[in-house]
């Protein structure tokens, strides 16, 4: 439900800029809570937080990039 939330802020924001910090965030909280869910209380779970957190931060830029250019609103394209 976040990505879905995500991805259509970013398609209403219509900026790869603004895409990318929102799924960019959508992508570092997911993959930190889902980490947090798979490893539980593992040793070493700080370091396996902060490298999903970047991994999705990774994905979610890239993806909030591009749903942004792509699906955004064309506003040169209505009528007056």
């Amino acid at each position: 439900m976040l990505w879905a939330v995500g991805g259509w802020a970013a398609q209403r924001r219509a900026s790869a800029h603004a895409g990318a910090v929102i799924l960019g965030l959508v992508g570092s909280v997911s993959a930190a809570i889902f980490a947090a869910m798979a490893y539980g209380a593992e040793k070493e779970l700080l370091m396996i937080l902060l490298l999903c957190a970047a991994a999705g931060l990774a994905y979610g830029t890239f993806g909030g990039m591009l749903i942004a250019m792509a699906l955004g609103e064309n506003n040169r394209s209505k009528p007056d």
